[in-house]
């Protein structure tokens, strides 16, 4: 992370938001956005001991990880300093399959700051149940529809 300065604590709202490149490239998309932006939903770590024919040891291994829910860029309008807007962002639908997902906190940047879309209010679309562990304890039925990544 930025030079040991930013602290991520899911548990407290706006302090689990965080930024990771993008692994999309030329190929893929005309005009790929750098970055991809996640919500962190839980720290965790787990010790792992592989004992199959190609194992090279036997001792448990600590492996870290984050459980994230996966922010959308909302590209238009474009975003940016020449047009004078900021970057928008949306969950990804609870449906789709890319929505949750494992990182490892080696590939975090930097946490980021967002703002909710007041104007656009709350929506219950990205995941129609209740969910404490997707939204927090604070807001289980609804999320913003957009927020605004500060710059």
């Amino acid at each position: 992370m930025r030079r040991a300065q930013d602290s991520l604590n899911p548990r407290i709202p706006g302090h689990g938001d965080v930024m990771v490149l993008s692994p999309e490239n030329d190929e893929e998309n005309e005009n790929p956005h750098p970055y991809w932006y996640a919500r962190i939903l839980g720290i965790y770590h787990v010790n792992v001991r592989h004992l199959g024919p190609n194992s090279k040891s036997d001792h448990p291994q600590h492996i870290e990880f984050l459980f994230v829910r996966w922010f959308g860029c909302d590209l238009t309008p474009e975003p940016g300093w020449k047009a004078k807007r900021l970057l928008r962002l949306g969950f990804v639908p609870g449906n789709d399959e890319t929505a949750f997902g494992f990182l490892d906190p080696v590939q975090v940047i930097r946490a980021i700051h967002l703002i909710p879309a007041f104007a656009w209010g709350h929506v219950t679309k990205y995941l129609p149940r209740r969910s404490v562990i997707a939204r927090g304890l604070k807001e289980p039925d609804e999320d913003w529809q957009l927020y605004y990544v500060a710059m």
